[in-house]
């Protein structure tokens, strides 16, 4: 069963105290075929970028937003050298950094964050687990 791989931004309207739709941004490039199954969503520390995976059989990204003055989504970047499978990311609480666990190839993935842009950038650091599932801080 494939999902609608997309983010949709949203605004807050505290009169009438509902969300409304602001705009819808595909998490894949368009020209991606295949399955695509939306995973994680994470949003920088700082506010202004927000991070989805989305897994697939032939094709894995995480996509990069840029939140604009208007609270629409841009999307800046889509990042295909990642672990298969990806189950899971997050970001360290810093906001400098990037992990991706890939279930399927038993890796986790090291990324660091243009603190200015927001945008990826992978790094020649990263280890093998058995199914890597969840990325959490403490």
């Amino acid at each position: 069963n494939e999902l609608n791989a997309t983010l949709t931004a949203c605004g807050y309207d505290q009169v009438k105290g509902t969300l409304t739709e602001i705009n819808t941004v595909s998490t894949v490039e368009t020209s991606h075929s295949g399955s695509k199954y939306p995973a994680a969503v994470r949003v920088h520390p700082n506010g202004n970028f927000v991070y989805a995976s989305t897994r697939g059989e032939s094709n894995n990204n995480i996509a990069v937003f840029r939140i604009e003055d208007d609270g629409s989504a841009s999307r800046i970047q889509v990042v295909e050298d990642i672990p298969p499978w990806p189950r899971d990311f997050n970001l360290d609480p810093s906001g400098q950094y990037l992990i991706v666990a890939g279930e399927r190839s038993r890796k986790l993935a090291l990324y660091a964050i243009d603190q200015k842009t927001g945008k990826l950038i992978k790094k020649d650091a990263g280890m093998q687990l058995p199914s890597p599932a969840c990325i959490l801080f403490l």
